[in-house]
């Protein structure tokens, strides 16, 4: 088996683009969303987390609320 070493192909700049990183962007220190279930806060977290921003977050309901704690 050969393999191909392939020369000039361009890295990627930052990760793929998700709808959580495009939230956060948006959000200011103190904005809150509220989302549906645990999955959705802890995808949120994990895209805070690439960002290094800091998140808070809080049982609302049956929902999660989570605020922006960081600029």
């Amino acid at each position: 088996m050969e393999i191909t070493i392939d020369k000039k192909i361009p890295m990627p700049n930052e990760r793929t683009k998700g709808k959580w990183r495009d939230v956060l962007v948006k959000m200011k220190k103190g904005h809150s969303i509220l989302v549906n279930d645990e999955r959705e806060r802890s995808s949120i977290w994990h895209a805070a987390k690439l960002l290094d921003v800091k998140l808070i977050s809080r049982a609302e309901g049956d929902k999660i609320r989570v605020w922006r704690a960081s600029a």
